[in-house]
């Protein structure tokens, strides 16, 4: 917004509209004179209204359902709509606390407690990584050296899917910059913006990320298992000598 708009209304308003009335101005009333907004009809406005900024703020949600609620009581059986214009409005109405705790509350808490998990899988990554490397160290003779295995190439398969996958989670999108609107409006904006770029294209692949890591573990798993139990041998390259035998990877 570039400009601070004074508003006076000519209907006396109740505490709850004049709360409801600040919001809205706040969050949902632009005024741009020396860029216009181009609007769907194609035509040009200093103004632009978007209601659904506030409709959908917790703190406006027990405002808007009882302001609407007393204007059809006795009068409507239900209350609906278009998504996503109606939705919050709906959901407001009928919403029978004083006020809204939506997600934040027990039982429903328990809906997104998934995304908690996200900093813990980061964590694994670092452990996955090392074992990696550990994956690609073999006794031998001469000492410890560098190669590259069945069970290397196996588990280097496993963490490299389950990275893509961890880094295009919902979470993470929404942690470097899916719950910002202006990019430009705060610090660091042009390199979260990348960031949120390149998330936002693994978020788009996230299932088949989660099918292919999924797989990848299960046959890394099994690759190991088998060479620690002597049924099948770990064919090793060593990048400086020829292919050697050399049992199973020293995990």
């Amino acid at each position: 917004m570039e400009a601070t708009i004074n508003c006076t209304y000519t209907w006396p308003m109740t505490s709850r509209e004049e709360s409801l009335a600040a919001l809205l101005a706040t969050h949902s009333v632009f005024y741009r004179p020396r860029k216009p907004f181009v609007l769907s009809s194609g035509k040009t406005s200093p103004f632009y209204f978007d209601c659904r900024r506030t409709t959908m703020l917790p703190e406006a949600m027990p405002l808007i359902g009882r302001l609407v609620f007393e204007r059809i009581r006795g009068a409507v059986d239900a209350v609906g709509g278009l998504t996503m214009g109606a939705d919050p409005i709906a959901c407001a109405v009928g919403e029978p606390r004083r006020a809204y705790h939506g997600e934040t509350k027990f039982p429903f808490i328990l809906q997104n407690v998934h995304r908690y998990f996200m900093y813990a899988a980061v964590v694994f990554l670092f452990i996955l990584w090392w074992d990696v490397i550990l994956a690609a160290r073999f006794q031998t003779p001469d000492g410890v050296r560098f190669g590259i295995g069945g069970g290397t190439l196996a588990i280097l398969a496993s963490t490299g899917l389950l990275t893509l996958y961890t880094l295009g989670c919902h979470s993470l999108r929404h942690l470097v910059g899916g719950k910002l609107d202006c990019f430009s409006c705060v610090v660091a904006g042009g390199p979260r913006h990348k960031t949120w770029s390149v998330v936002s294209v693994l978020n788009g692949r996230h299932m088949m990320w989660a099918a292919l890591s999924l797989g990848a573990v299960c046959f890394a798993d099994l690759y190991v298992r088998l060479c620690s139990m002597g049924v099948i041998r770990d064919w090793v390259f060593f990048p400086f000598d020829m292919f050697t035998n050399a049992g199973p990877t020293g995990l």
